[in-house]
């Protein structure tokens, strides 16, 4: 059983305080050089082309014949000499001699660690340092750098962020930004207008989420979240939302005193974890030379001579006959809300323009609102591949982190495993539930990631987990023509806001324990439970309804696909025998739910 399921479990044994059955507040920062260049460059070239290009285009349903000869006969003879004689004699001398004895002792843009945690990081150079932060029970090893004889090559630290329900626990990694060795003093870098970000590359053992923070010498706090490996956070990714205080971003002009990476806590849970930083260096830095006291003596003589003798001879005869037919035939691609299955991509407006986004924490304003979300963009981004594009909803009183943590209720792990990296969106909720304005975030980030974004807008999907199975549920009663196919983990159809349903169909899946006593099978045994989800898309989708959906006996979960429905949308009602849980495993495999999930969203 994994790790990520002991937690979730703890997690919703507190979460289920507040469960569908109630009705308040529902669920879940100077050289010299000399340089003689001389160059003689002769080319001669020959170029015959001839070329037949044929082309037919039809749509829908058409027939086209095309027959076409070409022949063509050319004979190109050409003959050059060229003769090139050049003497160059250069000779300079220079002489600088300056004495400047800088502050630091480092000279390049590597990273490198020097004696007692001394870090050279391109422009930046200051001691590094860390903390657990001031909650009660963190802890981070080492307490300090101070052991460090020089010569590593990665700075790496262990700890545990304390459970805190302020959600204040940290565990941090810092970087004075300019500093002498000899000084405690925090200095401020200032960067340049060539400075667009800060490279960083880490190594994380376990699974937790990293953050990269700037602090400015005038106190402001800016940070993204980076992965495990290589980052490039731009300036404008760099933003104060990491704890939900808004969005400005760093403006790229503010002296920064300090750089760090953060391991933020859960409000419940503790979070142990493992990572080394292996270089971090501000994109666009020049070279550092802050010592520099010498005499400069350059003579160079450079005499070039060179006869180039070309002389050729081409002679090209093609004949080139083409017959082609083409008939073609093309199915209906459909339209939103009707796509058939295996429809042709529909692509969004961002297909072919490289994006400037990438994989981290973001704001976004939606009624007159920031709002913060995490963007997933698959680690080798083709703008010219339309992706898959999953919207995941967390539950209860969670945040995205937890979305990260779990791989999107672990669908980013099916889609690489099957070699089709997806684009993941995963809101956080402003406060402890989705509400209505919930849905115009939906709408807004599905804008914001057209115009950004190269993915296929056919291919929509949405999931989530308890209250997220309830806004999967309800985003799905109304935005049908946005949303090709929805998976409610544990889903229920009250205490969640809801609009005026439009009863258009959508290809619909739920999975319930039948010992769920949050989001229950059936409530009351008219409208209110995961059964009555399943028999209203049944309808909707124009299936066949049974007289009872057949469930979970024993052995194994049981999935009941409804006969009849629409060819375009079909009808999953998942059961098992557990309660209210995001994970299950049974003889079919150790967690089944992400394996059904992604089979439903796969075959379209």
């Amino acid at each position: 059983m994994s790790k990520t399921f002991l937690w979730l479990i703890a997690v919703m044994l507190l979460s289920a305080f507040a469960g569908c059955s109630v009705t308040t507040d529902g669920i879940d920062g100077s050289s010299d050089s000399d340089t003689d260049t001389d160059s003689d460059s002769d080319s001669d070239s020959d170029s015959d082309s001839d070329s037949d290009s044929d082309s037919d285009s039809d749509s829908d349903s058409d027939s086209d014949s095309d027959s076409d000869s070409d022949s063509d006969s050319d004979s190109d003879t050409d003959s050059d000499t060229d003769s090139d004689s050049d003497s160059d004699t250069d000779t300079d001398t220079d002489t600088d001699s300056d004495g400047d004895t800088g502050p630091h002792p480092c000279d390049n843009v590597t990273f490198e660690i020097m004696t007692g945690g001394y870090v050279c990081a391109g422009d930046m150079h200051g001691y590094a340092w860390t903390s657990p932060g001031e909650i009660e029970g963190a802890e981070i090893d080492p307490a300090n750098f101070e052991a460090i004889e020089g010569g590593e090559s990665q700075l790496c630290v262990t700890g545990l962020t304390a459970g805190d329900e302020s959600w204040g626990s940290v565990g941090i990694l810092g970087l004075n930004a300019s500093q002498s060795p000899d000084s405690t003093e925090e200095g401020a870098w200032m960067p340049t207008s060539d400075n667009t970000g800060i490279n960083v590359t880490v190594t994380k053992n376990g699974d937790f989420t990293l953050r990269l923070q700037v602090k400015t010498s005038s106190g402001g706090e800016y940070c993204a979240a980076i992965s495990d490996g290589a980052n490039e956070v731009v300036w404008e990714d760099l933003t104060e939302a990491c704890w939900e205080s808004g969005n400005p971003s760093y403006n790229g002009e503010d002296p920064i005193s300090s750089v760090m990476l953060l391991v933020p806590g859960h409000n419940v849970n503790d979070i142990p974890y493992d990572f080394c930083l292996e270089e971090l260096i501000a994109v666009g830095g020049e070279e550092v030379i802050v010592t520099d006291a010498d005499s400069d003596t350059d003579s160079d003589s450079d005499s070039d001579s060179d006869s180039d003798s070309d002389s050729d001879t081409d002679s090209d005869t093609d004949s080139d006959t083409d017959t082609d037919t083409d008939t073609d035939t093309d199915a209906d691609n459909g339209e939103p809300g009707n796509y058939p299955i295996g429809n042709e991509p529909v692509l969004s407006a961002a297909c072919g323009t490289p994006t400037t986004l990438t994989t981290g924490e973001r704001t976004i304003n939606s009624t007159n609102q920031n709002r913060v979300y995490y963007l997933d963009i698959p680690a080798n981004y083709d703008e010219n591949k339309p992706y898959r594009l999953f919207y995941i909803s967390h539950w209860i009183g969670s945040r995205y982190q937890d979305m990260v943590n779990n791989h999107f209720y672990n669908l980013k792990d099916m889609a690489e495993a099957a070699g089709e990296p997806a684009i993941f969106i995963a809101p956080s909720s402003d406060g402890q539930t989705w509400q209505e304005k919930d849905h115009a975030l939906f709408d807004d980030l599905l804008a914001f990631a057209k115009e950004n974004l190269c993915f296929d807008t056919s291919r929509v999907f949405a999931t989530g987990f308890s209250f997220g199975g309830m806004i999967t549920y309800s985003l799905s009663t109304n935005h049908q023509k946005d949303i090709r196919a929805a998976v409610g983990i544990a889903p229920a159809n009250y205490n969640i806001w809801l609009p005026q349903k439009t009863r258009e169909p959508i290809a619909w899946m739920q999975t319930t324990g039948m010992g769920d006593g949050t989001c229950p099978w059936d409530q009351d045994g008219s409208s209110r439970g995961a059964k009555w989800i399943g028999f209203e898309k049944g309808e909707d989708n124009n299936c066949t309804l049974p007289a009872d959906i057949p469930t979970w006996q024993n052995g194994d979960h049981v999935c009941y696909d409804f006969e009849g429905c629409d060819e375009n949308h079909p009808t999953k009602v998942c059961t098992f025998n557990g309660g209210h849980q995001a994970e299950s495993g049974d003889s079919t495999s150790s967690n089944w739910i992400p394996v059904v999930s992604w089979e439903f969203f796969s075959q379209f």
